[in-house]
């Protein structure tokens, strides 16, 4: 998903900068009186690569969190407190309503996906693996 997020930040930034670039000083993109430009009325590139370079940094710190994954094998289940664990030692909560835990047992190997909210990993998706 970030990989995503990315790759069209830097198609919107590589857009912007061929419109402001095609319209040269009429663009609200162009710099102030005073600014250096080519002798054709252009932005020096050196503007433009800063720009964009700033709004893909920007893509990445304001993108989605992706969703973590982890294969294992159930070592605790408490299906009234919504919570398991993993044989790799961390335990997991299970607080979507979409994700049914009466349906594994201990011991089961299964796939989760989770988000880390507030130090605790929430699972948003979980099925079993062979």
């Amino acid at each position: 998903m970030a990989v995503a997020i990315t790759i069209t930040t830097i198609i919107i930034t590589t857009i912007i900068i061929i419109i402001s670039d095609d319209v040269g000083g009429m663009s609200r993109f162009a710099p102030r009186d005073g600014a250096q430009r080519r002798p054709d009325g252009r932005k020096p590139a050196m503007r433009m690569l800063i720009g964009a370079l700033a709004m893909v940094a920007a893509g990445g710190v304001f993108s989605p969190a992706s969703a973590s994954e982890r294969i294992g094998k159930i070592t605790s289940l408490d299906w009234d407190k919504e919570v398991f664990a993993l044989d790799n030692g961390h335990t997991y909560v299970a607080r979507n309503k979409s994700v049914e835990l009466s349906a594994f047992t201990l011991g089961e190997k299964v796939k989760i996906e989770y988000h880390r909210i507030n130090g605790e990993r929430i699972v948003t998706s979980i099925r079993p693996t062979p």
